[in-house]
This record gives C-alpha cells, sequence and structure tokens, in this order.
C-alpha cells in the first residue's frame, strides 16, 4: 500500500510472539484487509494506522485512518461490510466498536479474549 504512494500505512504490534488458532488469524486478517479497503476505495485518506496488542488472554486491534468519514447510521445495511466485520469478531468472541464523522476519519477499537488453547506457542 506505501509502495502506490497515495496513502501511507503504519503497522505497529505488541507483544506478538505467538500464533493463534486458524480461524482467529483469519477473522482479524479479514477485519484488518476490509478495513483497509474501505480507506483506500471510499475515505480519501492520506494515512491509516494498525495496531495490534496482545496481552494476558487478550487482543486489541486498534484502526484509524484520517479519510472523510461518514455517518454510521447512514451506512448500516448499505454494503460497506460493517455488518460483516461485527460478525466475524463475534464468531471469535470479539467485539468491535466503530466510530465515524463527517470529516473526522474513522476509529475502530475491537478486542477478542481468549481460551487457552487459542494460542499457538
Amino acid at each position: 500500500v506505501n509502495a502506490s504512494g497515495k496513502i501511507k500505512g503504519e503497522f505497529i504490534s505488541t507483544n506478538l510472539t505467538d500464533r493463534f488458532r486458524q480461524k482467529i488469524e483469519k477473522a482479524i486478517y479479514y477485519v484488518v484487509s476490509e478495513l483497509v479497503n474501505n480507506t483506500i476505495k471510499h475515505a480519501e485518506a492520506s494515512t491509516f494506522e494498525i495496531q495490534i496488542t496482545h496481552f494476558e488472554g487478550r487482543m486489541d486491534l486498534l484502526y484509524e485512518d484520517n479519510g472523510k468519514g461518514f455517518e454510521i447510521d447512514s451506512v448500516n445495511g448499505s454494503g460497506m461490510g460493517l455488518d460483516n466485520l461485527k460478525s466475524r469478531m463475534e464468531s471469535i468472541n470479539g467485539e468491535i466498536n466503530i466510530d465515524s464523522m463527517p470529516g473526522k476519519g474513522i476509529q475502530v477499537v475491537s478486542n477478542v479474549l481468549f481460551e487457552a488453547e487459542s494460542v499457538i506457542s
């Protein structure tokens, strides 16, 4: 994405030393991919940031862009995939909160609580 010169993305991870069960990794990958694709296609953003932190049986995901933002209520059910993001996170015992306003970009905060067997050392 950065090589395109059109948008700058940053990825920050903390304590991601272990692998997780495939179902968890796939869901997180899907959510992040959908957010990045929405930023590229719709947001008119110049930057986005992904932060993932793993600590004591919990993974937190923070995603932000500096795009044009939108009214959350105006896009629910409109094909932007927000309902799909919520379903993906719920399927792995996670939550997702999406906050956006016109002119303010988007901020997505998500967390997943893990069972001990979810982590593959």
